[in-house]
């Protein structure tokens, strides 16, 4: 039976609300199934929904079901899962963020979508306990076979570090079959050892509220974070809301909405369509370097991640995309382009080697106050209350946030003049030994012409103004020049 009405405001069948699928508004559907095109006004088959074409705004659109906001950390998300099933295009993800942020809910929210067998969700893991859970013993090789082939392993938390070094070569693709030796406690042998093998490369996702994590870590990692701005956080709230007063009316409500519904098909048919491999006839790098023209030895890490998400893109469109005489699915255009504006999203952040939330707490915090004679610790915690309404950790600032934008290049921290049992943060001045003219290891234009070493007194040295010993360097017009703190006012060059 065909309706010929002109959009209707609810489901004609059950009464329900109808709402557009995929960030479009031509194909309107209802729980029911009920599907309706607006520019034919009529009824169509809900088989119509699968000749969509699909985009991250589809995406976020139907995963903000139950994911408030967020639209980059939870795309991205989604996008690193289609990926599973491929030879060798996973994305590692590392979630960073304070507690509470929501940084565990995003990932198991999205593997909600996806078939529930291949994905694992890990509390805590000690080594030789990951590869005696996943391994199957192989009596005829006295080998354990951990086969990670079209694996989702999503960490609640930060695993044991020495779990985490394991993985390093797992991480980083380095072989399609790895070979581990680890120890095996036996009751009767004592410690023997054990060959285990881990096959094929899976989707790995950490969360942590750990902001600085090791740099072998920082580049085997896609870094992203939820928000916590105040739009994100009401939106957040009224879903807690109501999940608390009634949670099965809010279940009912989830599982009936048409897009968790729509996604849910999507994700399930990106897993079983057996695409593996995908090709990208555009030059990756010359699009690369339009916007990275000074190459980093991180960006050899970086420009594989956007080629997956161009390839992530593309397997959600394998609808609308040929296959090549191999048998491989062939990358658009407009998969490139999709790609690239979805790296570009998080990529300031990771270029630098830190989260986003950490960049916005630089942005929104910090960055403001920051002028040439200095910004105390004190005026941070005050604008940290009026910017986000809450109070400061100052613990978590020492141990998480300075340590992490001092690395990254974006401020220098140096001994208060007037007191130097504290010290000040400086912005990175743009008066450096090379007058600005390269980056520097962070990608920051420029280093401070502050003391460019540690503020201990450098022994032996003498200061070039009283002559005294235990000059500190200092970059000036003249090269490196050696002055005591007190003895700056009277340097007769630049500093």
């Amino acid at each position: 039976m065909t309706h010929e009405v002109d959009s209707p405001p609810s489901c004609p069948r059950c009464g329900g609300r109808l709402v557009g699928i995929g960030g479009q508004d031509r194909l309107l559907t209802c729980g029911c199934g009920f599907t309706f095109d607006t520019h034919l006004s009529k009824e169509v088959a809900s088989d119509a929904l699968a000749c969509l074409p699909i985009t991250w705004k589809g995406i976020a659109d139907a995963l903000d079901v139950t994911i408030k906001e967020d639209y980059a950390p939870k795309v991205i998300t989604f996008a690193a899962f289609v990926l599973a099933k491929t030879e060798s295009d996973q994305v590692n993800i590392g979630f960073q963020a304070e507690s509470s942020s929501g940084k565990t809910y995003i990932p198991l929210e999205v593997a909600g979508y996806f078939p529930p067998d291949d994905v694992n969700v890990i509390a805590g893991a000690s080594p030789t306990a990951f590869f005696h859970e996943y391994g199957e013993w192989d009596a005829g090789r006295n080998v354990s076979v951990v086969n990670m082939e079209g694996k989702v392993l999503v960490f609640l938390d930060s695993p044991d570090y020495r779990l985490v070094e394991k993985l390093r070569p797992l991480l980083s693709h380095d072989k399609k079959i790895l070979t581990f030796k680890i120890t095996d406690k036996s009751e009767k042998r004592g410690l023997r050892t054990k060959t285990v093998e881990i096959i094929g490369f899976p989707v790995v996702v950490f969360c942590s509220t750990k902001l600085n994590p090791d740099e072998q870590e920082k580049t085997r990692l896609l870094l992203i974070s939820p928000g916590v701005g105040q739009e994100k956080l009401e939106a957040s709230l009224r879903l807690v809301a109501s999940k608390a007063a009634d949670s099965a009316a809010y279940k009912r409500l989830v599982d009936s909405d048409p897009r968790r519904k729509w996604l849910k098909n999507l994700a399930h048919r990106s897993w079983n369509r057996g695409v593996t491999r995908v090709k990208i006839a555009s030059d990756l790098y010359t699009r690369f370097a339009e916007q990275e023209p000074r190459h980093k030895p991180r960006h050899q890490r970086d420009l594989p991640r956007i080629a997956s998400l161009i390839k992530a893109h593309a397997i959600l469109n394998a609808d609308q995309r040929e296959l090549g005489e191999d048998g491989a699915l062939l990358a658009t255009a407009e998969d490139v382009e999709e790609g690239f504006a979805l790296y570009g999203e998080v990529s300031l952040s990771n270029e630098l080697g830190i989260s986003p939330y950490v960049m916005g707490v630089y942005k929104d915090v910090i960055e403001p106050l920051l002028k040439a004679d200095g910004l105390s610790r004190k005026d941070v915690y005050r604008n940290h209350y009026r910017t986000y309404g809450r109070m400061a950790s100052q613990q978590w600032y020492e141990k998480e946030i300075f340590p992490t934008l001092v690395d990254a290049g974006l401020v220098m921290e140096e001994p208060d003049p007037a007191d130097r049992r504290r010290k000040l943060l400086y912005p990175p001045d743009s008066t450096t030994i090379n007058s600005g003219s390269q980056n520097n290891d962070s990608g920051v234009r420029g280093v401070a012409s502050r003391p460019i070493s540690s503020p201990e007194r450098v022994q032996g040295q003498k200061c070039e103004v009283c002559g005294k010993t235990g000059g500190e360097p200092h970059v000036s017009t003249r090269g490196v020049s050696y002055l005591h703190p007190e003895c700056e006012k009277e340097w007769p060059g630049e500093l």
